[in-house]
């Protein structure tokens, strides 16, 4: 078990003689699977039911789709199946036709276009409210001669009559009137890569990558007039009208980590606002505030005012961004298409923003963590494992929440940080495996009471065999103080460690038993009642049960997979009052699996679930309060994390996968605040934090 894990807490009422939740907000990033493993490149949100909450559709490629997520509860529910409409491939849009729909009469229609089969087409949204899946059928389309690049919708001199332009590879635009193609134009400007319609039916904007300017076309007795241009200082990727201190402008997204406002009058840049690395869309809000989304930076900004804002974390590759209410509560969501991990994800809003993961800064490639109150204030601290910095990093735990990183020591590899009173004084000390060139060994940091903590010249550190992956603590004889049990994956071996109390106050550790374990042991998790060690082998490919009988050991329960078993704990999984133990299991560097077993190991509760990419660490908390613990596992190279919960009618079910942050890697459940509510906790070691999930 790499992550110190809590107790589930049921915080559940009573409400006509059964349990019931009340089901808040999740205070993550919510994560939703497409269909048939399309990559999403564009998301849009309209009403299309009229039941004032937004749906949410998508445009994807390999395969082709137009995918629809209806609005759902804002707690623990379960994880979405999408509905798909086939399309051509290496799809343009979706864009709405006439704007985004606000009731069930409204118009639906919504514009696409196909790169793979050179075509343009409008289909009916409202299909995938009743229609499950199936090839879309399209309300009208056009063959193109070549691909096209880019599109856009718009109504020129508001006469509403709908117009769409087209800028294709060789540098033509094609503009439809309604479902008539009326005008062809050369471009003098080439790789055109956004298109805008004026608000006001005055204008055609095209921005153009190779020339990097923008050039304004005039429609002038019904037809298209070149009457305007401006240069910007980068490459433009996508535009949207705003109004600004009263006055129409022109954002630009572009260049490496600009946003450009354009004076539409005098076609000059007047303004340069920061934004991410590389910024690609542009959204406005119901307040009228400019949005920004950065591509490499995979962050969603506001340029409300010239001070910089915090930037929200838009998930693993994202490709595209629109605002909604999915939730009909009358606050801003934001969804996101991100492409590479083939999902969509939204973040909820809530009174002071986004329903984001609270992320605090910690030392470099953090990997594993420890709570405890470790300065006697009351309060629950964190202690962060930094792999690339080789440091144990603190965060005090306030009133107002966690404080900043304190460095409490330099220690290089080391795993599984304890708390336990290793001296004769009053204060919490730790204790940590540790990994050299020499082998495997224990470190003790001695506390002072304030939350600092060094090694003592007097206690060294102990030497316990040819690694030290995994430590857990359990009072193996009953004399109140525990014995440490350490898991060398190289020796093949348990090494349970005697820690007394020395005459001079300070400990001594000896070596009770060497327990041969063939496979690999990597990791650990101690059942106080029946006095059981379970053991994930990674080389045996196993879970291994050992039962402490007065000084033995024997073996309890051993259960094969065919993947190596990198991870193992303990929760209240189907709320019967019994632990389950949940293991996780590791398929080469790709997908893994997670493994119900009952209490004792000796029988399966339910099928496996497959995890995302690269799983490393499992976890079990009861956030949702329901008095059954979800199951929660880090993925890190699809950076969220994996929910499940118990369904009423027996087994599991997928929850949203939760945006934490990139490479999620340690994570635990515990009752950070105090208030009687787990949260969950995750490091996140490719953007070097801490994240606080949180249910609400």
């Amino acid at each position: 078990m790499r992550s110190l894990c809590a107790l589930s807490l049921a915080t559940a009422c009573e409400a006509h003689g059964e349990q019931s939740v009340e089901l808040k907000l999740i205070e993550a990033r919510r994560e939703h699977m497409t269909l048939n493993g399309a990559r999403p490149t564009s998301v849009l949100a309209g009403d299309l039911d009229g039941d004032g909450r937004d749906e949410l559709l998508a445009g994807t490629y390999g395969p082709g789709s137009l995918q629809l997520w209806r609005a759902d509860a804002r707690g623990f529910e379960a994880a979405q199946a999408p509905r798909a409409l086939e399309l051509p491939d290496f799809l343009l849009g979706p864009i709405w036709y006439a704007g985004a729909p606000r009731s069930a009469q409204a118009d639906a229609r919504v514009v696409v276009a196909s790169r793979s089969t050179p075509m343009i087409g409008l289909v009916d949204a409202r299909l995938l409210l009743t229609q499950e899946s199936g090839a879309a059928p399209l309300a009208w389309s056009q063959p193109l001669e070549v691909r096209p690049r880019v599109i856009a919708c718009g109504d020129l001199q508001r006469d509403g009559v709908r117009e769409i332009a087209v800028a294709d590879v060789e540098d033509r635009l094609l503009l439809f009137r309604g479902e008539k193609l009326v005008e062809t134009l050369t471009l003098e400007d080439t790789q055109v890569t956004a298109l805008l319609f004026s608000e006001d039916g005055q204008y055609l904007y095209a921005a153009s990558q190779a020339t990097r300017r923008i050039v304004r076309w005039s429609a002038a007795k019904g037809a298209l007039v070149r009457d305007g241009q401006s240069a910007v200082d980068g490459l433009p990727r996508d535009m949207h009208e705003i109004t600004r201190n009263g006055a129409n402008h022109v954002a630009i997204a572009g260049g490496d980590d600009a946003v450009w406002l354009l004076d539409p009058r005098e076609m000059r840049i007047t303004e340069r606002l920061t934004a991410g690395l590389v910024p690609i869309d542009l959204e406005v809000d119901r307040a009228g505030t400019l949005w920004s989304l950065a591509l490499r930076g995979q962050e969603l900004r506001s340029h409300a005012s010239l001070t910089p804002t915090p930037p929200s974390y838009a998930g693993q590759h994202p490709f595209d961004a629109c605002l909604g209410d999915f939730d009909g509560d009358g606050l801003t969501d934001v969804a996101f298409a991100n492409g590479d991990a083939k999902r969509v994800s939204v973040q909820y809003g809530a009174p002071t923003g986004w329903s984001t993961a609270s992320s605090h800064s910690t030392g470099r490639a953090p990997y594993a963590l420890l709570t405890a109150d470790l300065d006697a204030d009351g309060r629950l601290d964190v202690l962060t494992l930094d792999a690339l910095d080789g440091t144990l990093s603190l965060l005090r735990g306030r009133a107002e929440g966690l404080g900043a990183r304190e460095v409490v020591e330099h220690l290089g590899s080391v795993e599984a940080p304890q708390v336990l009173r290793l001296d004769a004084d009053a204060h919490v000390d730790l204790l940590l495996a540790q990994r050299t060139d020499a082998g495997g060994r224990l470190v003790a940091l001695f506390g002072d009471g304030q939350g600092h903590y060094a090694q003592r010249a007097l206690v060294a550190p102990f030497a316990v065999g040819k690694s030290a992956k995994d430590m857990v603590l359990a009072d193996l004889d009953g004399d109140q103080r525990p014995e440490a049990i350490v898991a060398d994956v190289e020796g093949d071996e348990l090494v349970v460690v005697n820690i007394e109390m020395g005459p001079d106050g300070n400990p001594l550790f000896t070596v009770r038993d060497r327990l041969s374990v063939s496979g690999g042991p990597t990791a650990l998790v101690w059942q106080a009642k029946p006095r059981t060690l379970h053991v994930a082998l990674a080389g045996g490919k196993a879970l291994l049960g050992l039962v402490r009988e007065g000084t033995q050991w024997t073996d309890s329960t051993r259960t094969a997979w065919d993947a190596p078993c990198i991870d193992v704990t303990l929760g209240d999984v189907d709320g019967d009052g019994s632990t389950e133990l949940v293991a996780l299991t590791l398929q080469g560097d790709a997908v893994g699996q997670v493994h119900v077993l009952r209490g004792d190991g000796a029988s399966v509760l339910t099928a496996p679930q497959a995890t995302s990419l690269r799983p490393y660490a499992v976890s079990c908390g009861d956030l949702s309060g329901d008095g059954r613990a979800e199951i929660f596992v880090s993925a890190q190279n699809s950076h969220h994390i994996n929910a499940w919960s118990w369904q009423t009618e027996g087994g599991l079910r997928a929850l949203p996968e939760l945006g934490a942050g990139l490479g999620p890697l340690g994570l635990t459940c515990v009752d950070l605040e105090g208030d009687g509510r787990l949260e969950l906790l995750v490091t996140n070691a490719f953007s070097d934090s801490l994240s606080v999930v949180r249910v609400r």
